[in-house]
């Protein structure tokens, strides 16, 4: 699994996998301070995940910036996982799962 940042508007973002049983603080598998124009690279084993993305603000806070449905996601597939803008999103980002 391949998570890049392609949002110029947040210098780093952390991206969650979120399974129905975890929060983010609880998730086994995260990419945390990705920079704009950077990637991290991830095994994420097989299962249902909601991808989170956030922002760490300067205040302490984090800023939901968007979170995909549940998606089953195969350990054996090859996977790129990125936030891009969105005009039909309500927070004016998507999460955007290539394989």
């Amino acid at each position: 699994m391949q998570v890049v940042n392609v949002t110029p508007d947040y210098a780093a973002l952390d991206v969650f996998f979120v399974r129905q049983n975890e929060t983010i603080a609880t998730a086994k598998y995260r990419a945390q301070n990705l920079a704009f124009e950077h990637s991290a690279r991830l095994t994420v084993k097989s299962g249902q995940y909601e991808i989170v993305i956030v922002h760490n603000q300067e205040d302490d806070t984090q800023l939901l910036l968007t979170r995909s449905p549940m998606l089953n996601i195969d350990q054996n597939e090859n996977y790129i996982v990125s936030v891009e803008t969105s005009t039909s999103s309500p927070s004016g980002y998507e999460v955007v799962l290539l394989h």
